[in-house]
């Protein structure tokens, strides 16, 4: 990512990737929470930083909020504040290390011992050798064992070794189980039986590598954040997240869609998190009166100059897009890189209003493919306000239009509202006033 002063570097400028160490301190802008939260010293973030500073016996949490609304980049700003602090954390990307349309919630009990081993092996913590012996058995029953053990190596299945100093490497063991996990569809269901059968066994053992670490590390437990389970359909995430998830007695942060909140399962999940739930709200362009909201718009507009010269966009542009897209940074950073392609094609040294238009146009073309007909009297109900935009009955289409970021939720009074393009397209076929 860089900072672009050129047309040709807004697309650079403006890619999909969360701000990560190397980009929060010159890109990241903290006034937005106080927007989102419509409250300066709100913070779920902050929450949770608190909570993983602390020991307890139940330190999981999950993270709410719309896809694209910025969660990535709170999570690895939480990440840098916990090192900051002397923690050790791990950023599990379920995505990249997982197959999230196949996955079920023994995948993550996997990914947890793969990680807390890579701490361990970072932080140079000498695991005892029962322990590592146990967890060798642990996968040695079945034939075409995963691991072997032997005098301080780990030998995987293609009999290659890695030798290690002190501590067992389990490192390349979890590797080769991450791959099989993902890519290896024959024996994804023989791993996962093998910990769906053991599962309390696999959780003493991460227990135990968590207790070792953290009195390596002068009682600070490591932390593991999991990312990208908010993009888990509704189906799956049911299947995922069961009861051991929320015992782990180590700080573990997972995200999760937020359009599952309003299905009635999800008074028993959070309870069984203990209610440590968190939500991450969009940043609000308009109030429930719909009447444009100056702080969010400048807040956001600020993110964008993080980013860009304000020369390279003309601010009527920029407006344009904020407005059309509701407080979504990742619809808005879309709309910014197709509206300077097509500045760019016309040999333009800037993006103007009607490049603007353009991809906010192709945007909505998008998005009304997510409605249809059936969906109509809903949205309506929304874009008349009141009691509408809090308090609606149909929780299933409500889950439905949020998944498809047709719906959007704003601040801690748990507000709706549609997209603005939705909201265009309605207007222009008549549906609304």
């Amino acid at each position: 990512m860089i900072y672009a002063t050129q047309l040709s570097e807004l697309i650079q400028a403006f890619e999909p990737e969360p701000l990560n160490e190397e980009t929060l301190d010159q890109f990241y802008y903290d006034g937005t929470m106080s927007i989102r939260m419509n409250d300066e010293y709100v913070s779920p973030i902050n929450d949770i930083y608190k909570a993983c500073l602390q020991a307890r016996r139940q330190n999981a949490h999950l993270l709410l909020g719309h896809r694209g609304c910025g969660k990535s980049t709170e999570l690895n700003l939480l990440k840098q504040r916990l090192e900051d602090a002397e923690r050790k954390v791990s950023i599990v990307q379920c995505q990249i290390e997982a197959d999230l349309t196949g996955m079920a919630y023994w995948d993550l009990l996997i990914l947890m011992g793969k990680h807390l081993c890579d701490v361990a092996e970072e932080v140079k913590c000498a695991l005892p050798k029962n322990l590592l012996e146990d967890i060798d058995e642990f996968w040695k029953e079945k034939e075409n064992t995963y691991t072997s053990i032997d005098d301080g190596k780990i030998e995987v299945e293609t009999n290659a070794s890695v030798s290690t100093p002190k501590i067992l490497k389990l490192v390349s063991f979890f590797a080769k189980l991450s791959s099989e996990l993902k890519f290896g569809y024959e024996k994804r269901e023989t791993i996962r039986e093998k910990v769906k059968r053991n599962s309390a066994q696999w959780i003493g053992y991460m227990t135990e590598v968590s207790q070792h670490i953290t009195m390596h590390l002068g009682g600070k437990q490591p932390i593991l954040i999991f990312e990208d389970l908010d993009k888990l359909t509704p189906e799956k995430a049911w299947e995922v997240f069961s009861y051991p998830l929320s015992q782990m007695p180590f700080p573990v942060v997972y995200t999760f869609p937020i359009s599952l909140s309003y299905d009635p399962k999800f008074t028993g999940l959070a309870a069984s998190f203990n209610n440590h739930v968190e939500i991450l709200p969009m940043i609000k362009i308009r109030n429930p009166e719909g009447e444009r909201y100056q702080p969010g718009i400048d807040a956001i507009k600020e993110i964008v100059k993080r980013r860009a010269e304000p020369t390279l966009i003309d601010e009527d542009a920029l407006t344009l897009l904020i407005n059309k897209t509701g407080g979504i940074l990742r619809d808005l950073f879309h709309c910014i890189t197709e509206a300077a392609n097509r500045a760019e094609n016309r040999n333009a040294a800037h993006v103007e209003l009607e490049d603007a238009k353009n991809a906010a146009l192709q945007l909505r073309s998008s998005l009304t493919r997510r409605i249809d007909t059936g969906n109509y009297p809903l949205l309506k109900n929304i874009q008349i306000g009141g009691k509408y935009k809090s308090q609606i009955e149909n929780k299933a289409m409500l889950l439905e239009m949020m998944e498809g970021l047709v719906v959007l939720e704003y601040n801690g009074e748990r507000w709706h509202d549609l997209h603005p393009l939705i909201e265009d397209f309605l207007l222009e076929q008549g549906e609304l006033l």
